[in-house]
């Protein structure tokens, strides 16, 4: 049985570098090459020198491969795995003063903008709290299972008081089952909208054809089909005597 292929997302300081750091481990680990981020010092005394040298080689080319261009200038004094990584978490999971109060401000004020579906909405809050936990900030289960509701905007109105005053004691997780549960809905119904105007559409059109052509087969009898009661008898238009006799008179130019 073949080994599977994984390919992790490059880095390029403008995407997401918790998510990135965690794909990038799970490759590492995938690969038998995770504990090539210990330092050197701490890699097990009994690897030989030779697969040592051939594991930390492996790891630094992996990571290296996976960042660009213009990160890479700013990490490529690091020689080693280890090095390199922990180069790449000083640089995007600084846990300054600043840092932290910026990220727990944006969790505070966080609001869900105005057309955004149920999922991007989930996907930016928890990214946030990845965020948080990134450096050391943990938000309890209880105010997450609270904020996450009251940032959803007008229309979820209704969701929301259900949520926060009808049921004591729900968590975190409860609280997206319910709004992934309500996107499903929303998605059906709109599903069954489009297909009820599809249909009255469809029918609207048909009968508008059948009216378009009944009204052509009226016109047609009017204008052809004209039937007249003289002297010489019941005969079409196109078959009256004195119209063929007047077309004989009619001299030749």
């Amino acid at each position: 049985m073949g080994t599977a292929k994984f390919d992790v997302e490059e880095f390029t300081s403008k995407n997401d570098f918790r998510l990135w750091r965690l794909k990038m481990r799970a490759f590492l680990v995938q690969q038998g090459l995770q504990d090539a981020l210990l330092r050197e010092k701490n890699l097990l005394s009994t690897m030989q020198e030779k697969h040592k040298i051939e594991l930390l080689e492996k790891a630094h080319s992996a990571i290296v491969l996976s960042l660009g261009d213009t990160l890479l200038r700013e990490v490529a004094k690091a020689k080693s795995a280890a090095e390199l990584w922990l180069k790449l978490e000083s640089l995007y999971m600084t846990k300054s003063l600043g840092n932290r109060l910026h990220k727990k401000i944006k969790l505070y004020t966080f609001k869900m903008i105005p057309g955004m579906s149920i999922e991007e909405h989930l996907d930016h809050f928890n990214k946030i709290i990845l965020d948080l936990e990134n450096i050391d900030i943990v938000v309890l289960d209880e105010d997450k299972a609270i904020m996450l509701p009251t940032s959803l905007d007008a229309s979820y109105t209704n969701m929301k008081e259900a949520i926060m005053y009808e049921r004591d004691n729900m968590t975190f997780d409860e609280v997206q089952s319910i709004l992934h549960a309500r996107e499903l809905q929303k998605q059906e119904e709109s599903k069954e909208k489009s297909g009820e105007g599809l249909n009255i559409r469809g029918r609207y059109e048909k009968r508008e054809k059948k009216g378009n052509n009944s009204n052509s087969r009226s016109k047609f009898q009017d204008q052809e089909v004209q039937v007249f009661y003289l002297s010489q008898g019941r005969h079409f238009k196109k078959d009256c005597p004195d119209r063929r006799q007047t077309q004989l008179k009619k001299p030749i130019e």
